[in-house]
């Protein structure tokens, strides 16, 4: 049973297309000078304390076994220790053995889990990693406006969640009124942020202005993942991660929304040459097409199998480019003011 867990978690966290196409657009919104320098600077002492004492004090530890509890209460101790762990990291972009290892974790999905696809994989990060991905987190959450378009309500200052919710019900409210016909369609992702490519996330970095060294920092963070299953009490083998994200890590959310701006562009460029027609709605420049809360996206246009098959092209290239694929199983396609047997075929 372990063999096989290991096994089975080793082939879903591997990548097959390393090397995938890359996404470029020269409209990409990029961060200024000032912010790629801010993000380099080495990190004080003070941010390495605020980093520790913004974890949680009882939340279950990683492979190291140590809370931030302990590191809390022998801070004066451990101090020195810590500081030069981060130092280390700064100039190398890379961390000891063992310290970006962690744990997953099984929680069933069902009541009956017969197979390992029926149960939800919980990974659990050491508290070293931890605490670099903290102070990552922190620098990039204050600049991170700057680069992610207003469509993306998701981990940005100053954006809502029932932002998108909203938007949708005024627009069918109004398409009701005008008696307009829209295509709605909630793309699901098919496990979005254990799929992510490393390689295509680096390249977007790069044309948003992210400097060498910080990329190399991103880069030291996902390289060197490894994880172990745990399996009735006991652990399997360690195997490496080479895609995705991690839930749980703090760096992870502000990643992934990175990775979907080339969406965003994607679909702003097609809406802008005629491949997709979005909704022409008065007082609003460009026309809408797409709203999205982290992987949750939600596209909108005129009703028409122009719009449907052409969505569906823009979907699938953005696949072979991110790693990131709809599931069409689990989405969900709605035409407003469309008759069922319409939306049916």
């Amino acid at each position: 049973m372990k063999a096989e867990s290991a096994r089975f978690f080793a082939e879903k966290f591997s990548e097959r297309w390393a090397d995938r196409t890359k996404f470029h657009s020269s409209k990409f919104k990029m961060i200024s000078d000032a912010s790629c320098g801010f993000l380099e600077e080495n990190f004080s002492c003070e941010e390495i304390k605020n980093a520790i004492w913004s974890c949680g004090s009882e939340k279950a530890p990683g492979p190291d076994g140590f809370t931030f509890k302990f590191f809390k209460r022998f801070w004066s101790i451990q101090k020195d220790d810590i500081v030069g762990c981060v130092r280390y990291f700064e100039a190398f972009g890379s961390l000891s053995r063992g310290c970006n290892s962690s744990f997953i974790t099984l929680v069933a999905k069902t009541k009956d889990p017969l197979v390992l696809n029926d149960y939800r994989p919980i990974i659990l990060i050491g508290s070293i990693y931890k605490i670099i991905s903290k102070l990552l987190a922190s620098r990039l959450k204050s600049v991170i406006s700057e680069c992610i378009d207003e469509v993306q309500t998701a981990f940005v200052a100053n954006r809502y969640i029932l932002e998108g919710p909203l938007i949708v019900n005024e627009i069918c409210s109004w398409g009701k009124a005008k008696k307009k016909k829209i295509l709605i369609f909630k793309a699901d992702f098919n496990k979005a942020f254990d799929s992510l490519n490393w390689g295509y996330l680096d390249s977007t970095m790069s044309q948003k202005n992210f400097g060498s060294k910080w990329r190399m920092w991103t880069r030291g963070c996902l390289a060197s993942t490894k994880a172990s299953v745990i399996v009735n009490g006991r652990v399997t083998c360690e195997f490496p991660l080479q895609k995705g994200v991690r839930q749980g890590d703090p760096l992870s959310p502000f990643l992934f929304i990175m990775e979907m701006e080339d969406l965003n562009i994607a679909m702003k460029e097609a809406v802008e040459k005629g491949i997709f027609k979005g909704l022409s709605i008065p007082n609003v420049r460009p026309p809408m097409s797409h709203i999205f809360y982290a992987d949750d996206v939600i596209f909108l246009g005129e009703w028409s199998k122009h719009n449907i098959d052409n969505l569906g092209r823009i979907l699938r290239c953005f696949y072979v480019s991110s790693g990131l694929q709809v599931n069409f199983k689990k989405s969900k396609l709605v035409g407003s003011g469309v008759i069922d047997r319409e939306v049916e075929r």
